[in-house]
């Protein structure tokens, strides 16, 4: 039983082979069906982005003529930076005093955006112990107050009561 290549014998060493073209149409058939059905079937998941400042870069948070700040710890929410007046900061330890601080927040805002028209930012300085869904939850109500273009500051964290200070330079432990 011999091999043959197209119809002809082949001689020593390989010579004489005709190299046969490789057809390529049930191959390119194939892709001009699934690439659609692919496609088609495909689940195309909308992107959405906030605008966030972030420090030094100049946005419009630091630019503004209102110094917004609100800052936001484990158990407290409150605003700074409003010039004459002075907001408590808000216990938030529960979920009912959340809600409750939120809501007040939220009409404090609102009132600071009618006085305040000019300003588009805020600050929001927030402790490294917050939930992220605490931080995303005071970011939607500082933008739906109007202070969209805001920036995002993490606080620093405050050392435990019971660590003892650190030695002073130049001195031994």
């Amino acid at each position: 039983m011999s091999l043959r290549t197209s119809g002809r014998r082949r001689k020593r060493g390989g010579q004489g082979l005709e190299s046969e073209e490789l057809n390529l149409l049930p191959l390119m058939s194939l892709f001009v069906a699934l690439v659609p059905t692919l496609l088609y079937s495909a689940v195309f998941v909308p992107v959405s982005a906030m605008g966030i400042d972030f420090p030094g870069t100049g946005g419009t948070a630091s630019e503004s003529p209102l110094a917004l700040t609100v800052r936001l710890t484990e158990t407290t929410i409150g605003l700074d930076g409003v010039p004459g007046q002075a907001y408590p900061q808000r216990d938030r330890s529960t979920t009912e005093t959340h809600a409750a601080a939120m809501d007040s927040m939220r009409v404090e805002l609102d009132a600071l955006h009618v006085q305040y028209p000019a300003t588009r930012g805020a600050i929001l300085v927030v402790s490294p112990l917050v939930a992220y869904r605490d931080v995303v939850s005071t970011m939607d109500v500082v933008r739906e107050a109007g202070f969209g273009n805001s920036t995002l500051l993490g606080a620093q964290s405050a050392a435990p009561a019971d660590a003892a200070p650190a030695p002073a330079e130049g001195t031994a432990p």
